[in-house]
């Protein structure tokens, strides 16, 4: 064919490239490049919990508690608009003015005629006004209106104890008159403005629907309420003394009838020591009393509170209850755990259809009867591994005593029993560690766990905070 036959739209392709050396190796280190992204894009960032040191706590159950402590009620004589001299709380020495009543509600005007103009407090009242003034700004909650009504009160306690020390005779000659009942502590106290309805009430008089919170209400005065006469205007507690009521359950009965003192851990964590005795209501209900000399002040707002009682020691490792898993084991005898392999691993004979074989298994076993485990029952142990299934069959041989001769025996896996746990990831990845449950602590979001056992976790490991959704042997990463 000459070159003017040849068709012209034959289109000449360049040769592959041949498959050198560099070019297999920029392939592989692509392709490792590709996994190891994979990898990290599937590692789950979590958060880590460092195991401390073993402490000891005091464990024991929750109950709801009464407070009742000598209370002294002040009713009104004539309606009025009241206004206290001290804020909720504050203590009151007897015979001192604690309270007026305004009837025609003008007792800030009063003042303001009185004191116009007139630079009559001391600079010991002003720095002391304007502390409470700090503090009230620092305590003020947009989101809870009752601080702002606490600040007033403060605020203005502060200004009237610095205008009735300051202010003298001329204040108390203008202000006694019709309008204005001023009323003295009958005694000493500290000042309560609530009602309700447990005042100077005994243990024995209590019910049982008054521990019930929903039942409970209180009726409370503030600076500026109108109050009608023969009603409540303020109450004192006389001392620091009070106790602490709770309902007795049979188990609690037993627990605590040889008690005589206990030990109570408060919803403020402050922990009280005061002198007990079970006694009946008038329901025949039985109820602890615990009696305190001291530290009532600190609960004056408080009726119904939440409380435990400490009652013994449990040492271990406190950590989170979100750290808590569970793993099923197989559940065999003893004798069928044997070593094998050069390293002698703990493992099990099983058998399959080429034969018998060994394969290394996570086993767990109960050494001393007294020490803290997780294995229920003497001479059995726990394993699991990737190669035993439910139906597998594993094998024990061992000699005969009496006969000196080999003997078999076979067993077939399925009995199964769950373990609480952790998982540890001291080293990146996650492996599952027992742990003995010993009690819920103090706080309800933990729990004490055994620094004893033989397969648990130790002081300064690191497990996961939160181990829902993560696999053992999981890669993990911070």
């Amino acid at each position: 064919m000459s070159d003017k036959e040849r068709p012209d739209n034959i289109i000449k392709y360049r040769s592959r490239l041949p498959m050198t050396f560099v070019r297999v190796i920029f392939a592989l280190i692509l392709i490792y490049l590709v996994v190891q992204t994979v990898v990290i894009m599937k590692r789950k960032p979590l958060e880590a919990f460092q195991v401390a040191a073993a402490s000891t706590e005091n464990i024991s159950g929750t109950y709801t508690g009464i407070i009742l402590r000598s209370e002294v009620t002040v009713q009104a004589e004539t309606e009025g608009y009241a206004d206290y001299m001290y804020p909720e709380g504050e203590h009151v020495a007897n015979g001192e003015f604690c309270c007026l009543l305004d009837r025609n509600g003008n007792f800030s005007e009063k003042l303001h005629e009185i004191y116009y103009n007139q630079d009559i407090l001391s600079a010991e009242s002003k720095e002391k006004i304007r502390e409470t003034v700090l503090r009230a700004s620092s305590s003020y909650d947009p989101l809870h209106f009752e601080t702002a009504l606490n600040a007033r009160t403060e605020v203005r306690s502060a200004l009237l104890t610095g205008l009735l020390r300051d202010g003298g005779s001329e204040l108390f000659g203008r202000l006694r008159d019709v309008s204005y009942q001023m009323l003295d502590a009958p005694e000493s106290g500290f000042l309560l403005l609530y009602e309700d309805g447990f005042e100077n009430k005994r243990p024995d008089q209590l019910t049982v629907s008054d521990f019930q919170n929903s039942e409970y209400y209180r009726m409370s005065r503030g600076t500026g309420d109108f109050v009608k006469a023969g009603s409540f205007l303020y109450k004192l507690a006389s001392d620091n003394r009070f106790t602490l009521s709770f309902l007795l359950s049979p188990d609690d009965v037993v627990l605590y009838e040889n008690r005589k003192n206990l030990t109570v851990r408060m919803y403020d964590g402050s922990e009280l020591t005061g002198s007990f005795q079970m006694i009946d209501n008038r329901e025949g209900q039985k109820l602890g009393v615990v009696t305190f000399q001291k530290y009532g002040a600190n609960y004056l707002s408080d009726r119904l509170v939440s409380f435990r009682v400490l009652d013994r020691s449990v040492r271990g490792y406190r950590i989170p209850e979100t750290s808590l898993t569970k793993k099923s084991f197989f559940v065999v005898s003893e004798e069928y755990i044997t070593e094998g392999g050069s390293t002698g691993a703990k493992g099990v004979v099983l058998r399959t259809s080429e034969g018998l074989r060994f394969v290394r298994a996570t086993v767990y076993t109960k050494q001393d009867p007294e020490e803290p485990s997780f294995i229920i029952g003497d001479g059995v142990a726990y394993i699991a591994g990737s190669e035993l299934k439910s139906g597998s069959i594993i094998v024990s041989e061992h000699t005969d005593p009496v006969t000196g001769n080999r003997v078999t025996h076979d067993m077939t896996l399925s009995v199964m029993a769950s373990c609480e746990g952790v998982y540890q990831i001291n080293h990146g990845f996650c492996i599952f560690k027992p742990v003995v449950r010993l009690e819920h602590s103090l706080e309800s979001s933990y729990v004490i766990i055994s620094a004893d056992s033989r397969y648990g976790i130790q002081a300064y490991d690191r497990i996961l905070l939160n181990a829902e959704g993560v696999a053992e042997n999981e890669i993990v990463f911070e």
